[in-house]
């Protein structure tokens, strides 16, 4: 499940790319993040992470706390090796085991939207600790559509934290929250803390989880 989640989330967090000139911030910090795409697509760099994974009940209680740990490492942008080093849950061990050395490839990488994008309004205004809110939000939203905030050094236009939700719910999803710490090393950009949840209602399967994950020792080559 947390394989399927990380996949789905690289496809609710895309917004297609359209150029439209907005606020002087707005503009610098897309290009800000535009030219970081462009430098991790071009990259190999490794990092390790540890994942909590929280069983919730319909009340939000955690049932079942698993934790998983893996190293991963991307050429040219793109996921080529993840290594389970510890997982507390037997049946993944087990599986992992089965797989004759072929390590999964399992992304941990999150799309952000495209602030110049004409179908999202951006609104600017004051964060905490001296930092600049970019609010936005679909001027038309859709099922599975994501609005959010990021906080940004005002100056440089750095991306310091990102949190995102969904003004309407597509089905099966019936919550979802999700927040980002954003950090910099080797010139690129990388989320050093993600938290997420979600509750689904689908016909084979139902759940409420929250996923919570530490990006740390990153090593750009």
């Amino acid at each position: 499940m947390i394989d399927k989640l990380r996949m789905t989330l690289g496809v609710l967090l895309s917004i297609s790319p359209i150029a439209l000139a907005q606020d002087p911030l707005v503009a610098r910090v897309q290009q800000r993040l535009d030219q970081q795409r462009e430098r991790q697509s071009k990259a190999s760099y490794s990092y390790h992470t540890l994942t909590l994974m929280h069983t919730l009940d319909r009340q939000g209680n955690v049932e079942k706390v698993d934790t998983f740990r893996n190293w991963q490492r991307f050429v040219n942008g793109s996921l080529v090796t993840d290594s389970l080093v510890y997982s507390s849950d037997a049946k993944r061990r087990e599986r992992e085991g089965k797989k004759d050395g072929k390590e999964g490839k399992h992304s941990q990488s999150v799309e952000l939207p495209k602030l110049t994008d004409p179908a999202i309004e951006c609104t600017v205004g004051s964060g905490a600790d001296g930092l600049a809110a970019i609010s936005f939000q679909p001027r038309k939203p859709k099922g599975g559509d994501v609005a959010g905030e990021l906080l940004v050094d005002p100056a440089t236009g750095e991306l310091r934290t990102s949190t995102f939700s969904m003004p309407r719910l597509k089905w099966p999803v019936k919550e979802f929250a999700m927040t980002l710490d954003w950090t910099e090393a080797g010139g690129l950009l990388f989320p050093s803390y993600i938290r997420m949840q979600a509750r689904w209602n689908a016909i084979v399967s139902s759940g409420r989880i929250r996923i919570e994950t530490t990006i740390s020792d990153i090593r750009v080559e």
